[in-house]
C-alpha cells in the first residue's frame, strides 16, 4: 500500500467522521429547536389548567356531573346546556392536550406530571356519558378517543413510576433537613 493510498484512506475516514459528527450535531439541534417551539404549547397547557373557570369545570364534573344529572344513557346530548358547556369545556381541552400527546408533540410524563389526577378523574366522570353518546353516533369510536386515550396513558405512567422516571427526592418527614 502506497503513500498516497494511506492518504485515501485517511481522507475516507476523515469524511466520515465528518459526516456522523455532522449528523450528530444536526440530530441535536432539531431536538432543542423542537423543544423551544413547543415551549408556548406547554406554557399554555399549564396556563389553561389552573384558571379558575377550568378549575370551577373539572370540580363541577368530578364532584356533580353524575348526580346533578344521572342519565348517562342519554349522552352528553342529555346534558342541559349550562352542564352541557362546562363539561365540554373541560373535555374538549383534555381531548386536545390527548392529541398532543398521542402525536408526541407534548410529553405524557409532562402532561402527567402537571394534571395527571384530574385527566382520570374527568375521564371516569365523562366515561359514561362519552361511552352512551358514542352508541347514539352509530357506534363511533373516535368520539373523545384522545381524552381515552390520555386517560389510559396517564393511568399506566402512575404516580409512583412518574416519581420513579423522574428521579424525585423526598425530604424525610419531621427533619429540617434532607
Amino acid at each position: 500500500m502506497g503513500t498516497s493510498d494511506v492518504i485515501a484512506a485517511a481522507s475516507g475516514l476523515l469524511s466520515l467522521i465528518a459526516i456522523v459528527v455532522s449528523v450528530l450535531v444536526a440530530r441535536s439541534q432539531s431536538q432543542l429547536s423542537r423543544r423551544e417551539q413547543l415551549l408556548p404549547v406547554v406554557s399554555e397547557i399549564l396556563r389553561e389548567a389552573v384558571t379558575p373557570e377550568f378549575r370551577a369545570n373539572r370540580n363541577f364534573i368530578v364532584e356533580r356531573l353524575a348526580t346533578d344529572h344521572p342519565q348517562p344513557a342519554d349522552g352528553m346530548r342529555g346534558l342541559p346546556p349550562e352542564a352541557s358547556a362546562r363539561v365540554r369545556h373541560v373535555m374538549s381541552y383534555l381531548n386536545n392536550v390527548g392529541l398532543l400527546v398521542a402525536n408526541e408533540s407534548v410529553s405524557a410524563q409532562l402532561v402527567s406530571s402537571v394534571m395527571g389526577g384530574s385527566v382520570i378523574n374527568v375521564w371516569t366522570a365523562v366515561a359514561p356519558y362519552v361511552y352512551a353518546e358514542r352508541v347514539l353516533r352509530g357506534e363511533d369510536p373516535n368520539y373523545y378517543g384522545y381524552l381515552e386515550d390520555l386517560a389510559v396513558t396517564v393511568h399506566e405512567i402512575g404516580p409512583d413510576e412518574l416519581a420513579t422516571k423522574l428521579k424525585l427526592r423526598k425530604w424525610p418527614p419531621g427533619t429540617g433537613t434532607p
